[in-house]
């Protein structure tokens, strides 16, 4: 019921009980013919007693066991330790402490759990009563009356009959209307509770990336989404209704979401925002107004981001934002709203890093990480605050290397990161998600070691990472987890392709355990878009090993098997962002392997073939001007690679020129970063690039 700071030691007393139940019965407590249905039986209904599943169990057995089964915390026993020393109390033929369930204390859970149905049998008693009452009166009455008039009054009883017949048959429909209306609209928050929360856990388990899971997981959200879209017709004016159909919306968008059908997920998710916000205007007063439509356009960015739309995607982040900092100003008591806004601040930033607005995502960061400080500082024994903030410096440590080249400032927000997930794997040891971040950030501070040439450091850092991801591969075997270690061996194949003298035994050595990772997972999952585009990416690694090396014709082969799995990932999943960056970089080593000298000095084997690999970078990421500027760096080596093939030159040198122009109408690009760049030297001759130059602004 999302009551989750409950759990304690009663909880695993119950658990006992479910396991106890089965072993006198053959069967759990509660079992129904979906997952949602048992959940709502787990809220909602008793255990079938053990003796009615099974002759002459000992009472005193059933009722331990049921005791453990009390959906009142404070009816089970209060430790596994007292329910060890009543079952031994049972085993002696002592009397045991637990005391069955009377007519009484039965008559009160029935009750409860039927207030509507048991309002109606007290109003019916009552109503006996008096009418019995009333009755043995006139009766008595009638006694001392003529007998002249008994006909009449024959008459008169019987239409007193009909009447209060009738009125109780229209009180008793009207009750049951409502009795139905009540128990279906509890029925429906008691399961949007369950699924919100069920939902919510499963994605910061990473149960979603369990292939194994998927059936089930499956059921479920079909399950909620039916569930879901049958509340979405409940029509109504009524401020309550219309949240609550516009909080359904939402999660349904949520549900498609999940299941990946992302146009499904906006349609729904701005339905719940035209019926949010009307409501949010009419009542600016009320923050869960403010907060639910917030939440919307928060989930709306990132489903954008996702399918690669970022500018619509920055307006949906605008929105949330501004409504955010409202509710953070008004409601300072409700630290909730301050953590929203700041994860809306970090979404907005890696938004902008992707369109290649870095300052504006520095900025962002930066505004993320002061809500956060101050989040940290006034709880600082709440763990999901300083999580945050350690993503945080984790994401703008990548920025800060990628787009400024200070990877001095990025190593110290790696260092700090990797301090904060450190204090937290240790202080809870049971929550895996902290030693899996704890590794992402070794990674990221091995990356940042790589670029700085300090490669024993960074080789230790991977280390680091590889032994907490072989342990959490060794544990839990998720296919997350194997994922990354696979990364973290391509991170280590770098670093050996990184000093002066190339150690390519050793970076093929790790290549090689990293696609015997990821072509595990492909066997096991070949669905799966993350995994296909996953061994794309490791063969492109060892492509490109092979091509420096010209081993020309190996490279070629492992480039076109890799062209097969990123073909794969982007028919199940086109929109996905990290894919088309995949398959980018595909494009990219594809390029450079075809552009790079043959076996004893020969030419470029396909200048052609790597300009045509280029003009594909752009198309992939759109929204990334950097992209154009990469498309006219390969082309202008294009360009130079086509020697006497004129046509061929020139046809590469306009395109380059135009992917320049591209770059420049979307980024603010100088005159000298143009101009005297060798990238760009086999350019200079044309009077196109002449005349681009010469438009674009000075430092």
């Amino acid at each position: 019921a999302g009551r989750v700071k409950e759990i304690g030691p009663t909880a695993d007393v119950w658990a006992l009980g479910g396991i106890l139940y089965e072993l006198l019965t053959g069967r759990p407590p509660f079992k129904a013919e979906s997952a949602m249905d048992t959940l709502l039986q787990v809220l909602n209904a008793d255990p079938v007693p053990p003796s009615q599943l099974r002759a002459k169990l000992p009472a005193d057995l059933q009722t331990i066991c049921l005791k453990c089964l009390e959906k009142d915390v404070g009816k089970r026993y209060h430790s596994a330790l007292a329910l060890a020393e009543d079952l031994q109390r049972f085993q002696e033929g002592k009397p045991i402490v637990a005391r069955p369930l009377g007519m009484v204390g039965r008559a009160v859970k029935w009750t409860r759990r039927h207030p509507a149905l048991a309002g109606l049998l007290v109003v019916s008693a009552v109503a006996t009563l008096g009418l019995l009452g009333v009755s043995v009166g006139f009766n008595l009455h009638l006694q001392h009356k003529n007998a002249q008039i008994g006909g009449l009054n024959v008459e008169l009883e019987q239409a007193v009959k009909d009447a209060n017949q009738s009125a109780q048959d229209a009180t008793k429909a009207k009750e049951d209307e409502e009795k139905h209306r009540a128990e279906a609209e509890a029925n429906f928050q008691a399961a949007r509770r369950v699924v919100h929360e069920m939902l919510t856990e499963v994605g910061r388990t990473e149960l979603e990336d369990v292939p194994y899971m998927t059936g089930v997981r499956q059921q479920v959200l079909d399950r909620a989404l039916r569930l879901h879209k049958g509340f979405l017709e409940k029509k109504g004016t009524r401020p309550e209704v219309r949240l609550q159909t516009g909080q359904a919306y939402q999660l349904v968008g949520d549900i498609y979401a999940r299941l990946d059908n992302l146009s499904e997920a906006d349609d729904h998710y701005q339905k719940a925002i035209a019926l949010l916000d009307p409501l949010r205007q009419e009542y600016p007063t009320v923050a869960e107004y403010q907060a639910e439509l917030a939440t919307t356009y928060f989930l709306r960015g990132q489903l954008l981001r996702k399918q690669g739309q970022l500018a619509e995607a920055q307006k949906a982040y605008k929105a949330a934002l501004l409504l955010f900092n409202r509710l953070a100003v008004d409601e300072p008591t409700q630290p909730r709203y301050r953590q929203l806004l700041a994860r809306a601040h970090n979404d907005q930033a890696l938004t902008h890093g992707e369109r290649g607005l870095y300052p504006e995502a520095r900025h962002a960061y930066t505004d993320a990480l002061r809500i956060q400080d101050g989040l940290v500082k006034a709880f600082p024994n709440e763990p999901d605050y300083r999580e945050d903030r350690a993503g945080s410096r984790n994401d703008l440590g990548k920025l800060l290397l990628r787009a400024f080249d200070e990877p001095d400032a990025a190593e110290a927000m790696y260092e700090e990161a990797r301090r904060e997930f450190a204090r937290l794997a240790d202080e809870r040891k049971v929550v895996a998600r902290y030693r899996h971040k704890l590794a992402a950030t070794y990674n990221n501070l091995g990356n940042v070691q790589r670029e700085r040439k300090a490669l024993r450091s960074a080789l230790a850092s991977f280390e680091e990472a590889r032994k907490l991801q072989t342990q959490l591969v060794r544990e839990f075997g998720f296919p997350l987890y194997r994922q990354e270690l696979a990364n973290t061996h391509n991170n280590r194949a770098a670093v050996y392709l990184s000093g002066m003298e190339k150690d390519y035994p050793s970076a093929e050595t790790e290549y090689e355990a990293a696609r015997q990772l990821m072509s595990d997972l492909v066997k096991e999952s070949p669905e799966v878009p993350a995994y296909r585009g996953g061994l794309g990416a490791i063969l492109d690694n060892l492509a490109d090993a092979a091509a420096k090396q010209k081993r020309v014709a190996e490279a070629r082969r492992l480039l076109d098997a890799a062209a097969e799995h990123h073909r794969a990932a982007r028919e199940r999943k086109p929109a996905d962002r990290d894919l088309r960056l995949l398959e980018r970089n595909h494009y990219l080593t594809l390029a450079n392997a075809l552009l790079r000298a043959g076996p004893d000095g020969k030419p470029a084997s396909d200048p052609a073939g790597a300009a045509r690999a280029a003009r594909e970078l752009p198309k992939l990421l759109p929204d990334d001007p950097a992209q154009a500027r990469l498309a006219a760096i390969l082309l202008a080596r294009c360009v130079e690679a086509a020697g006497k093939d004129k046509m061929l030159a020139d046809t590469c040198g306009r395109d380059a020129v135009d992917y320049l122009r591209q770059w420049a109408a979307k980024a603010p690009v100088t005159r000298q970063t143009v101009a005297g760049v060798k990238e760009f030297k086999s350019l200079e001759e044309r009077r196109d690039f002449q005349a681009l130059v010469e438009k674009l602004p000075e430092k």
